[in-house]
């Protein structure tokens, strides 16, 4: 199995653009109970923008990775991008995790052209 690690790296590594920090991170182990809790924390932010509204977060996207979960896409108001950081922040804690959020979605108003104001 190492012997396949080493190779792999080595192949990697010959390529002239691939970043070298890159290819040594790439084989770390990952322990099972960080994996469990990385997919735990996966299913909590799937369930959170569920729970909001298909309408509202259609176009956001998350990534889980590295200690950081990354919140990206369009939302139509500063609003629903404050709680939606917010409730995936108390997710992050309700798993005792320790998680960073980064909340890089952009607001898009969606104009209405009936409103009345």
């Amino acid at each position: 199995m190492n012997a396949t690690l080493v190779k792999q790296e080595t192949n990697l590594a010959s390529q002239p653009k691939l970043n070298q920090s890159l290819t040594k991170d790439r084989f770390l182990p990952v322990s099972s109970a960080s994996m469990v809790k990385s997919i735990l924390l996966r299913d909590a932010v799937e369930q959170l923008i569920q729970s909001v509204g298909n309408f509202m977060l259609k176009d956001v996207r998350y990534l889980v990775e590295d200690g950081v979960v990354l919140l990206l896409g369009s939302i139509p108001s500063f609003y629903l991008k404050q709680i939606l950081q917010t409730a995936v922040m108390k997710a992050v804690k309700d798993l005792k995790m320790d998680y960073r959020v980064q909340n890089y979605c952009q607001v898009e108003y969606v104009s209405n052209e009936n409103s009345v104001f």
